[in-house]
């Protein structure tokens, strides 16, 4: 009796398990689809660059964004993120350095300087690849802190097992892309 109800439960297991295997490579194929779609937007607007944002659990899906977007011409600046977003994102948007060069200029004995930040501006949007949506609104809110405030980001519903908190996605700026 004990071995029918383990083979039973075994059976039932191994289709759970093959049922949700099944939905993920659903959702690879349409995300697939929509980094396809992505690239060709970008380059319908002949905008040639984007950023693209990521935590390493991820690189599955960064290794497939690089490859549809290099297929479509659109060329594309990574960021792989763990810790310290504040500081690495400052960087990546190129903030840290001009206050490197302000900090120099000043102490050159220039009076009457004003440090004006703005973040690089060759390229006007910005993908995050996360799987975590606590990540994700961090993410953005340290882009938005680092004077990246006139940036599109985006990312995809099929990243994220949980809901999405709509007054952060709104208050983020953070667009869905369906």
């Amino acid at each position: 009796m004990q071995k029918i109800y383990f083979i039973s439960v075994l059976i039932i297991s191994i289709f759970i398990t093959a049922d949700s295997i099944k939905n993920k490579q659903f959702n690879t194929s349409e995300i697939s689809r929509k980094y396809e779609q992505m690239a060709k937007n970008i380059k319908q607007f002949n905008e040639s660059k984007i950023a693209i944002i990521a935590n390493k659990k991820m690189s599955i899906q960064l290794n497939e964004l690089k490859t549809k977007l290099n297929d479509n011409e659109v060329s594309s600046i990574i960021l792989i993120v763990e810790n310290d977003l504040d500081s690495i994102i400052s960087e990546f948007l190129n903030i840290s350095l001009g206050e490197d060069n302000y900090e120099e200029l000043s102490n050159s004995g220039i009076e009457e300087l004003k440090l004006v930040n703005r973040a690089r501006q060759d390229f006007d949007y910005i993908h995050i690849i996360s799987n975590d949506e606590y990540e994700l609104y961090q993410i953005a809110a340290y882009v938005r802190f680092n004077f990246g405030l006139n940036y599109e980001i985006t990312t995809f519903r099929e990243y994220y097992e949980q809901e999405f908190n709509p007054y952060e996605m709104r208050v983020q700026r953070i667009k869905l892309v369906e």
